[in-house]
């Protein structure tokens, strides 16, 4: 099984052929290191499944690899169908209207070589939701209490007072323009400059 999902390798791999398919498990977004690597772990469960040749974790808003750019780096391969996997509770009809006129769209832009497309329609309506559930409400009762804090700060909310915002886009055309690169350019000098914590930027 082909278990390709880092954002700079997303090239179909030698067991990319036409009796398998490829799988895009797709979040609305994610930062840090951590989120991501779990999307790599269960891309590489959905590798390991009957008849997958492959497995993509991709974003929707933030995070790289975008499902359009990873769409567009699988169409070209051998494989007999692409599944596009949300991952997201709860699924919003709108999202699964935009994810379908998003691959018209980009079915359009690029014509010719694209094997068929198909997309999971809603995790919670699967019939395996209900024991996922009733594990993760039996896995709940099992963690310790969470105990209180005197300490601990009362206020509402962790993001802290702003005088200035700025806003980036990292939709797929935006991050295929370049959007990604000011987003990381930008978080690097907050960091570096402490603005989330002195100066005027606060």
């Amino acid at each position: 099984m082909q278990v390709d999902i880092s954002p700079s390798g997303l090239k179909p791999g030698p067991d990319a052929t036409a009796s398998g398919r490829a799988v895009l498990l797709v979040a609305k977004s994610a930062f840090a290191a951590a989120p991501h690597a779990e999307m790599q772990r269960i891309a590489a469960l959905a590798a390991t499944l009957p008849g997958v040749a492959s497995a993509v974790a991709c974003h929707s808003e933030q995070g790289q690899p975008s499902l359009r750019d990873a769409l567009l780096s699988l169409r070209m391969a051998p494989y007999e169908a692409i599944l596009i996997v949300p991952l997201v509770l709860p699924l919003e009809p709108g999202f699964l209207n935009w994810i379908t006129r998003a691959l018209k769209r980009w079915q359009a832009e690029h014509p010719g070589g694209w094997p068929p497309v198909q997309i999971a329609r809603h995790i919670a309506q699967s019939p395996e939701f209900e024991p996922l559930l009733a594990a993760l409400v039996d896995g709940a009762a099992a963690q310790p209490a969470v105990a209180a804090d005197e300490t601990a700060r009362l206020e509402g909310s962790l993001v802290p007072a702003q005088k200035r915002r700025v806003l980036v886009c990292e939709g797929g055309a935006c991050n295929a323009a370049g959007a990604d690169a000011i987003w990381g350019h930008l978080r690097n000098l907050q960091e570096s400059r402490k603005l989330r914590t002195t100066g005027r930027g606060r």
